[in-house]
Formats: C-alpha cells, sequence, structure tokens
C-alpha cells in the first residue's frame, strides 16, 4: 500500500497529555491499516513553543525519530535532554515521556506505536 503525504489523515491536538500548544498529526497508516502489532505510523508537529505532556506508556512501545526541528525529552527524571534531526526515542516497558520543540522552526518527528 502505498499512500502519498497528501492522504495522511490529518488530527489536530489541542494540549496533547497536558502539553502546551496544539500537536498535529499525520497518520500515514494506523490500526486498521496494518495487520501487525503496529498501531500507529505518523507525522508529529510541534510548533514553536508547544509540546506533547508527560506521558506514560504500559501496553506499548512508542518509538520517536527526529525528521527536522529541535527539542527536549523528559523520560520522567525531570532531565530534558537535547535531540534534533536523526536521533530517536524509545519509550515502553511503563515508562514515561514528554517532548517540547526547543527551537523556533517547528519540530517535526515520525512516532510509531506498537502493541504488546
Amino acid at each position: 500500500m502505498i499512500k502519498k503525504a497528501s492522504e495522511f489523515e490529518q488530527h489536530v491536538i489541542p494540549n496533547m497529555a497536558g502539553g502546551d500548544g496544539n500537536v498535529y498529526l499525520g497518520y500515514a497508516f494506523n490500526d486498521s491499516d496494518i495487520k501487525s502489532n503496529v498501531c500507529a505510523f505518523c507525522t508529529v508537529t510541534l510548533e514553536k513553543g508547544g509540546s506533547v505532556g508527560m506521558h506514560q506508556h504500559t501496553v506499548d512501545d512508542e518509538i520517536y525519530y527526529i525528521l527536522s526541528g529541535n527539542g527536549l525529552v523528559d523520560e520522567g527524571d525531570g532531565n530534558k535532554v537535547p535531540v534534533t534531526v536523526g536521533d530517536a526515542i524509545l519509550t515502553g516497558n511503563n515508562g514515561y515521556h514528554s517532548i517540547a520543540n526547543a527551537g523556533d522552526e517547528p519540530l517535526v518527528f515520525l512516532a510509531v506505536v506498537t502493541k504488546y
């Protein structure tokens, strides 16, 4: 199956997981398209000052791959780690995380969520 970017299902989520601003999701594929344990494959865009708040993954793993921009990731310990293009983040196994745009340009990353 090939899906053009113009065909992605678009969602805007204000204050996702208690974060700041709007989160823009572009779903290339979701669990109705994928027959494996992957339940989401989407782009995420955070505008300047935007973030996804702290949340826990108890029944799935989430992988972020940074496509453009600069961010700060907190893995639940209060330590904010800078991330940039080409960096990857894995959260699961009851882990927590949040991500915030740390730059003046949009932070764009690929998010892949897999069920246990």
